[in-house]
């Protein structure tokens, strides 16, 4: 079935087309067979012990083989034609990149440390950054429809279950890394593969120009509480060997914080939570009430072809302003939210020895709340100095409006 179905391969995964999902269908099918089929030779090919009620005449010679011929199936043909169709200069959905990227991790799940490469491990860590980055998961349940009020209207699936994804991500974890320690060459070659998918620039097959670009060398951040944090000999000396987490002689636990946590990154891979770092700022998903607002519809429309989710870096964001740049676009996007702040005056009027009764000096307090008045309030003096006669029209106004804002 699946040699059948890759078969009928028309360059592009299309879902007018029987041919995609069929051949998306048949691999996990064949996933799923491989893992039973590994199973059951494990069971079998124990000394000493019974095998599995159902098992007890299995020929593991014929299931050796029929699961190398197998994997030699999805290495040699539905690797490649997967990853052929997801090359960014051919496929522009966002929406089938992710469905694609779900699969090509998939395809690993019966892996064993032994059996891992280069492949392996630069497409389980190349796709899991990429969903990270472009998926939206589903905080609720994993049926998609959960998500969405119209039946009709399903938002876009990976067609495998989250949890499933996530299972596969965290039990080839310490596997990558292991594999990264071992064969610390191929583990930069894997980086630099995850650095040009995770900001479209090339494909992970691609090989770099090594007339023009110079490998970098990746290595973990040396603190015991970064380890999985990547980053390449280009970045500061203090930061790849977690120097930086030193506190300094009388620095207190508020000023160490904001200096680790503010720490200037270049570029990072995580591969403890699957994240990618550039230039100090995480890539994510645009926010979704962004995505649905009515100011940013014009934009989705035309520059982004009405797309369904958007990836972004934060640029700055303050108390009331939110900057996102969107990746791949000339575009920012920024939001504000209303000021908050409440602005209570009152007046008061002081006299001074030394000046006659015709003069005075006229203070206008206002404290500014930051939610109620029983925030810490900031006083702004300022000073009038008139005529008594021109103040009191002032004075009155101003009156009014403090009796007003105070209950």
């Amino acid at each position: 079935m699946l040699e059948r179905a890759v078969d009928m391969d028309v360059g592009k995964y299309t879902e007018k087309s029987s041919s995609g999902p069929l051949i998306l269908y048949t691999s996990r099918l064949a996933v799923r067979i491989e893992g039973f089929l590994k199973f059951a030779l494990r069971k079998c090919n124990t000394p000493g012990q019974p095998r599995p009620r159902g098992l007890e005449f299995m020929e593991n010679t014929k299931v050796e083989k029929a699961v190398k011929d197998l994997r030699r199936t999805l290495d040699d043909k539905v690797i490649p034609m997967l990853e052929y169709w997801i090359d960014p200069v051919r496929c522009k959905s966002v929406d089938m990149s992710n469905l694609v990227h779900a699969h090509l991790i998939y395809l690993f799940k019966n892996y064993t440390y032994e059996e891992f490469d280069y492949r392996s491990v630069s497409v389980l860590l190349s796709s899991q950054v990429f969903l990270s980055i472009n998926h939206r998961f589903s905080s609720k349940a994993y049926d998609d429809l959960a998500d969405s009020s119209d039946p009709s209207k399903p938002p876009p699936s990976i067609q495998i279950a989250q949890s499933e994804i996530f299972d596969i991500i965290q039990g080839k974890r310490f596997h990558i890394l292991r594999y990264i320690d071992n064969n610390p060459e191929e583990g930069d070659a894997a980086m630099e593969a995850v650095v040009r998918v995770a900001t479209g620039t090339g494909t992970r097959a691609e090989k770099p120009d090594k007339k023009s670009l110079k490998q970098r060398k990746w290595k973990s951040i040396g603190h015991p509480t970064c380890y999985g944090r990547f980053v390449p000999d280009t970045e500061d000396a203090k930061l790849r060997d977690g120097s930086y987490r030193k506190p300094k002689p009388g620095e207190n636990f508020e000023k160490w914080m904001l200096r680790v946590t503010t720490k200037e990154v270049g570029i990072e891979v995580n591969v403890q939570i699957s994240e990618f770092t550039l230039q100090n700022h995480k890539m994510m998903l645009l926010d979704p009430s962004i995505m649905k607002h009515k100011d940013f519809q014009h934009t989705r429309k035309t520059v982004l072809a009405s797309a369904s989710d958007v990836a972004c870096a934060e640029v700055v964001h303050t108390t009331n302003r939110y900057h996102w740049r969107l990746v791949g676009q000339r575009y920012d996007v920024m939001s504000w939210a209303p000021d908050k702040r409440y602005v209570f005056v009152m007046f008061l009027r002081l006299r001074h020895p030394t000046f006659t009764s015709h003069s005075s000096f006229y203070f206008i307090f206002a404290l500014v709340s930051a939610t109620t008045m029983k925030s810490r309030a900031h006083s702004i003096v300022t000073t009038l100095v008139n005529s008594r006669t021109n103040c009191v029209k002032e004075r009155r106004g101003l009156q009014k409006s403090c009796w007003r804002s105070f209950p």
